[in-house]
């Protein structure tokens, strides 16, 4: 830290004396430790795989293929409500056209030389 009193140049930081940051307390960070950490004189277990049940396959479900752009749902006040989908954007083939940039043509050379 810069002392008033070896400033040459009258600095206004020199002149004020810094806060002192607060600093947590102890017990909080105690708390938190022990909520996070396992208990050390436990055994680590290892991990058990999880069996698929009825209702879950390892064979991923086919995407439903949009058909229509627009469909109706029903809201669970009885309104139907209108679902948009996005059509995909498909480029333009590419058309034949003149480059833009065009090769520069050689001069005619000169008899003089």
């Amino acid at each position: 830290t810069l002392l008033a009193a070896r400033d040459p140049y009258n600095s206004v930081h020199a002149m004020v004396n810094p806060k002192p940051t607060p600093s947590p307390s102890p017990e909080v960070e105690t708390e938190a430790t022990s909520e996070e950490m396992p208990d050390p004189t436990k055994p680590v277990l290892k991990a058990v795989p999880v069996e698929p049940g009825e209702g879950e396959t390892n064979e991923p479900s086919p995407s439903p293929v949009p058909t229509e752009t627009t469909s109706k749902a029903m809201k669970p006040t009885g309104t139907p409500v209108e679902i948009r989908r996005a059509i995909p954007v498909v480029r333009p083939s590419p058309q034949p056209s003149e480059p833009e940039v065009r090769r520069a043509e050689p001069a005619d050379e000169d008899e003089s030389n």
